[in-house]
């Protein structure tokens, strides 16, 4: 969120507030992710902005322990939902679409 986008400095974080727009954070799955989706969050939160969510993107074929804790720890350190787990190579597939709706959970 603290990318630089200008040269006066202006962050995605700026343009977010400016636009009043609804954030989905996505988070990697690995060793940490909890200090930098906490981070992330606490950044939003301090603008204003509360994350409509978490997506977890490259979800290992085998998942150690570090990323089954993740997933049950992100929710609960954050305060945030995860709304979806994506599989690792899901960006290459030719019929991502087809597949892309059982990745998301239902509340």
């Amino acid at each position: 969120m603290l990318v630089r986008i200008d040269a006066d400095g202006g962050t995605l974080l700026d343009l977010a507030v400016l636009l009043c727009a609804e954030v989905v954070v996505v988070v990697r799955a690995g060793l940490g992710t909890l200090n930098h989706t906490e981070l992330t969050v606490a950044a939003l939160r301090h603008r204003g902005i509360e994350p409509a969510g978490l997506v977890i993107g490259s979800w290992p074929t085998d998942p150690g322990l570090a990323e089954s804790c993740n997933r049950d720890d992100l929710p609960r350190v954050t305060g945030v939902p995860v709304l979806a787990v994506l599989p690792a190579g899901a960006g290459a597939l030719a019929d991502l679409r087809d597949h892309a709706t059982g990745w998301f959970t239902t509340a």
